[in-house]
């Protein structure tokens, strides 16, 4: 992905846990009550990349597909046929226009069974998929995969990603190898991003809404669907996060008791 003399546009998504009643969903694939909330979600990702255009690159940190759904049974799923989850990832990442994908394995628990189900979404993109992919985009270099670990506290998040900063600073001293100027997580479902002198990190928003089973466990405040765009050129990078509106109304009511 080395270009020089231009700016390097890149587009970084995660998260579409594809095959979740939750998850980012083509029209085609969604049924019945979901439709409510999959239809408005899928208009808005149409209108997104119409607004956006073309990437030079474009990076999705894994978790494309949901998998089986083992500790909820399965309830928390709209296609359980991890395959046919694939097949809705791959047109869900398609809507992308960028001269090459890169995919990231995402966790075990949603990616990986008797195979690795994120495999069948690479080869339809074209894409190649690590579970850590190491570009480079005008003389900058980034390390973009899945894990980040967690916080629900407003100010904790940026310092857990610019951990990864660090993490990557003494693996490559490890590996004798030059360390990353930018580094890219997901998993956590939240957006930051951080710019200290050393270099950029930036934990990517997800792509599935804060419902069923898993969004039980969310803080509704912090969770952030949208995408990432980066901008790197004269050796700098910028970036800009596209951030959907979400209105999530827990509503509360009080049983009187005694």
């Amino acid at each position: 992905m080395a270009k020089a003399g231009s700016d390097v546009r890149i587009l970084c998504t995660s998260d579409t846990h594809c095959g979740s009643r939750w998850g980012l969903t083509p029209p085609d694939w969604q049924n019945g009550t979901v439709r409510a909330w999959l239809d408005p979600f899928w208009k808005w990702w149409v209108a997104l990349h119409k607004e956006l255009g073309s990437f030079d690159a474009h990076v999705h940190l894994g978790d494309s597909v949901d998998g089986q759904g083992d500790k909820e049974r399965g309830i928390a799923e709209l296609e359980l046929d991890v395959e046919r989850q694939g097949d809705m990832a791959a047109e869900v990442l398609g809507v992308v226009k960028a001269a090459k994908h890169y995919l990231c394995f995402g966790t075990p628990y949603h990616s990986s069974g008797s195979h690795s189900y994120e495999r069948h979404v690479a080869r339809q993109l074209g894409a190649t998929i690590e579970d850590t992919q190491y570009l480079r985009a005008d003389g900058l270099r980034i390390s973009a995969r899945h894990v980040v670990s967690r916080s629900d506290t407003p100010y904790g998040q940026p310092g857990l990603v610019a951990k990864e900063l660090i993490r990557d600073l003494l693996q490559a001293q490890q590996d004798d190898a030059p360390r990353a100027d930018i580094v890219l997580r997901g998993h956590v479902h939240t957006y930051a991003w951080i710019d200290n002198g050393m270099g950029y990190a930036g934990i990517v928003p997800c792509l599935q809404l804060p419902g069923g089973v898993f969004g039980r466990t969310q803080r509704p405040w912090w969770y952030r669907v949208g995408v990432l765009e980066l901008r790197i050129a004269d050796g700098y990078c910028s970036q800009r996060p596209h951030l959907m509106t979400l209105k999530d109304v827990r509503r509360r009511h009080y049983a009187t008791v005694g």
